[in-house]
């Protein structure tokens, strides 16, 4: 799935090794837990995005 990797010494956080993959394709997966879990089991880490409201960093627990 990945075209390619590479490692290269950072810079800016002094770290040994920064590591790139770059992905040959996007797509998207239905919002519910179990296709999720699925996508995660056959390909690995998933991204996602969370719209966030000005009171997020008053959040302490539970749900948001």
């Amino acid at each position: 799935m990945f075209l390619q990797c590479g490692y290269e010494p950072d810079e800016e956080t002094g770290s040994e090794y920064v590591e790139y993959h770059f992905g040959s394709q996007v797509y998207s997966v239905p919002p519910n837990v179990e296709d999720i879990q699925v996508e995660i089991l056959e390909n690995g880490p998933v991204l996602a995005i969370m719209e966030l409201y000005p009171d997020f960093p008053l959040y302490k627990d539970g749900e948001y």
